[in-house]
Order: structure tokens, then C-alpha cells, then sequence
């Protein structure tokens, strides 16, 4: 038993070298460059998920003077003007490739509560896609304040 117990620490000792040479890349034996391979194939799956998550930005064009409102918790998301009367803070254009739609509305939304708007306008919703499959959208929002 003791015998055992011995091989198994020099297994694990042996498999912690050859783990530190794949990440030196010196490769004396087969088995550290497979643990790098897999390393850097890692590395290739996390960047590829990011991939497919998509990218989405968010740009802002006030209108008007710049007014710097505190933050609101809040945003009512309109589709026709309203009867209240309201104050245009701004547009505000989301656009992504690889994203949906309620990912892009929460940015909108984020957007304008930190401008401290209290509703947004949906003025256009765009989708398109390219021969590839992969698929952009944009919404474009006016950012507005209630007149107390």
C-alpha cells in the first residue's frame, strides 16, 4: 500500500513538471505539449464565446444644451409621443452585430437612466442581415424628461 501511495505522489509530481514546461513551451516530451495545445485551445474558446456574444455600442447626441441630470432608477420605453408634456434630452443610437433585441434595449435603457432621463421615444428599429448569417440591429430612442 505504501508502495502505491508512493507512485502516486511521483504521478502527480511528474504531471506538475511537465505542466510547467508546456507553460515555458519547452517541449521534452509529448505529454507538455499537449497540456499546452489544450491551454492555448482554451484560451481560443473563451475568445470565441466573446465572439458570439456579439458587440453592442451605445452613442449618445444631446440636443440642445447639455444638461447634466442625476441618475434616474427607471425608464419608461414609449412607441408614439406622449400626451405629457416632456423636455428631448437627446438621441440615443444602440446598434450591435450578434445581438438581440432585449440585449440591446437594456443598454438603451441603461443609457438613459444615466442621463437621467424618465422615458424614451422609439423613433426606428432596424434589423438586417448579411450573407453569412450574422445579423445587426440598432434602435434609435429620443431621450426625454417630464416637465414637472
Amino acid at each position: 500500500m505504501k508502495y502505491t501511495f508512493i507512485g502516486l505522489r511521483t504521478k502527480l509530481k511528474e504531471k506538475r513538471e511537465i505542466k510547467a514546461l508546456a507553460k515555458k513551451r519547452d517541449f521534452r516530451t509529448i505529454s507538455s505539449f499537449i497540456f499546452w495545445l489544450i491551454a492555448q485551445a482554451k484560451k481560443g474558446l473563451i475568445l470565441l464565446c466573446l465572439f458570439i456574444i456579439g458587440c453592442a455600442s451605445v452613442n449618445y447626441l444631446p440636443s440642445g444644451q447639455n444638461q447634466y441630470l442625476p441618475s434616474t432608477q427607471s425608464v419608461q420605453v414609449l412607441y408614439e409621443k406622449p400626451q405629457k408634456s416632456y423636455t428631448e434630452l437627446g438621441l440615443i443610437i444602440c446598434e450591435g452585430d450578434m445581438v438581440s433585441n432585449e440585449a440591446l434595449f437594456k443598454k438603451l435603457k441603461q443609457k438613459a437612466m444615466r442621463i437621467g432621463a424618465d422615458a424614451i421615444i422609439i423613433r426606428d428599429t432596424e434589423i438586417s442581415s448579411d450573407l453569412y448569417g450574422g445579423s445587426f440591429r440598432k434602435i434609435e430612442g429620443l431621450a426625454i424628461k417630464w416637465k414637472e
